[in-house]
């Protein structure tokens, strides 16, 4: 291998297109179709900061990244390349502490994909997202004692699970996001 340090991978596929994407510790995405020539379709740098995570959408040609101090971007593919869209969500400065770059991010889409839930370190966060516009409906800084380190949507599209570092699980009603169980 390159010996490049990857923070998160994606692999996902839509009609006839495979895609795997990666993540760097320097904000940089990498998206690459499977079985094209080894040149990446999107090079792009996401702010500077670390890509803790990365979440196609459901209909394969939406792809959101995170980091770990409250940066969220989106990019879509339009047949040929990969372009930004939207406005990113950007809840601080990039964090360049050693214990900012330490802090987990995960992110996970509603089955019909109208919704994006994310979250970094404690805190959860569910959005709904629409061509880019981006509606934040809730947010939780949970009951986890460690970092979240990935969510997930129940098939209903209504409910929320949530796993921190230690293994603990949490279950979330979208209607009132606070109240886990």
């Amino acid at each position: 291998g390159s010996g490049e340090r990857f923070e998160s991978l994606a692999a996902w596929g839509m009609s006839s297109e495979r895609f795997i994407a990666s993540g760097k510790l320097n904000g940089e995405i990498i998206v690459t179709r499977v079985g094209a020539p080894k040149l990446p379709v999107l090079r792009g740098r996401d702010r500077g900061c670390p890509v803790r995570a990365l979440a196609p959408h459901p209909n394969g040609q939406t792809l959101a990244a995170a980091g770990p101090d409250g940066s969220l971007s989106f990019w879509r593919w339009d047949g040929k390349s990969w372009q930004p869209i939207g406005a990113k969500v950007d809840d601080g400065p990039c964090g360049l502490t050693t214990d900012a770059r330490q802090i987990d991010a995960a992110l996970a889409w509603s089955p019909d994909g109208s919704l994006l839930a994310w979250s970094t370190g404690r805190s959860i966060r569910v959005l709904s997202v629409s061509e880019g516009l981006v509606t934040p409906l809730g947010q939780n800084d949970s009951d986890h004692k460690a970092d979240v380190a990935a969510v997930l949507f129940g098939g209903d599209g209504r409910t929320l699970y949530s796993v921190d570092a230690a293994g603990a699980v949490l279950r979330w009603d979208i209607g009132l996001l606070g109240a886990a169980s």
